[in-house]
């Protein structure tokens, strides 16, 4: 009987130190850096997404994921941003939502695609991240993402550093829409987009373009290809609408088509440009 109950002590013992190692209820790690909480399911993702308390880890993606047809809601919020840092490992999701709401200063994405989206919002809609003020590194997106303002292929308002990233998928708003991001204030370096870009039929669109709707920021050796269409009452270009930054070394290789205002690299400009170029068909007419 001694026995018995020492070798219930060991297994309980064995348990108990198992999952303090895990540190919860992930697939494994316990949130650091160099032991970082694991991702390989749906019910990883949930957990994720319902535990605000964990939004300033580390994560890794260990295995391909479909969350379609599931209900979630977005990581990171205007209260609680994700701050953490999450490493795709060259894995993807699909999803039918944007899977992070609020990327905040010091939050980091990397290696992510997010693939089949199908999104639909109001403000700040991108196909990986609502409102970016991180870092994204490698991502890219595919799918449709439609919305009013500030709707992005990849990044709906973005106030950060995407690097290396990119989108391919089909991008509908009113205002500040493009393929890669809505409205920039941030650093675009060696980005590009491939979607169509295009105004919604029933309302007045302004600012689309193929990279990046409205940019503030800079771009660095960026480009977009596709089209831009539908831009009833502003300015489109093919791969800035309306410019107030820097474009560098950056060009377009779209098709262009608007009213007063359009441009096949910018479609209205009172920033900078160096070395850039563009080389589609543009078509517009003076209301």
């Amino acid at each position: 009987m001694k026995n018995v109950r020492m070798t219930i002590c060991l297994i309980v013992a064995v348990l108990f130190l198992s999952a303090a190692s895990f540190g919860g209820t992930y697939n494994g790690g316990n949130g650091t850096e160099t032991e970082p909480y694991q991702i390989n399911n749906i019910t990883d993702w949930q957990e994720l997404m319902t535990t605000p308390d964990d939004w300033n880890q580390h994560f890794i993606l260990t295995a391909d994921v479909n969350l379609a047809g599931i209900a979630l809601t977005p990581v990171g919020n205007s209260s609680t941003q994700f701050t953490g840092v999450f490493d795709g490992n060259d894995n993807i999701i699909s999803s039918g939502i944007g899977l992070f709401g609020y990327v905040g200063s010091g939050g980091q994405i990397r290696n992510l695609g997010v693939e089949n989206a199908n999104i639909l919002g109001i403000f700040h809609i991108g196909g990986l991240v609502g409102r970016n003020y991180g870092t994204l590194t490698a991502c890219y997106a595919t799918g449709l993402v439609s919305g009013e303002f500030g709707v992005g292929g990849l990044v709906g308002v973005n106030y950060g550093t995407l690097t290396a990233c990119y989108a391919t998928g089909s991008v509908r708003g009113e205002n500040e829409v493009g393929g890669l991001v809505g409205l920039n204030y941030g650093t675009l370096t060696a980005c590009y987009a491939t979607g169509s870009v295009s105004g919604k039929s029933h309302t007045p669109s302004r600012y689309a373009g193929g990279l990046v709707g409205y940019n503030y920021g800079t771009l660095t050796a960026c480009y977009a290809t596709g089209s831009v269409s539908g831009i009833t009452d502003g300015y489109a270009g093919g791969l800035v609408g309306y410019n107030e930054g820097m474009l560098t070394s950056c060009y377009a290789t779209v098709s262009v088509t608007g009213n007063s205002g359009v441009g096949g690299l910018v479609g209205e400009n009172s920033g900078a440009i160096t070395s850039c170029y563009a080389t589609g068909s543009v078509t517009g007419s003076v209301l």
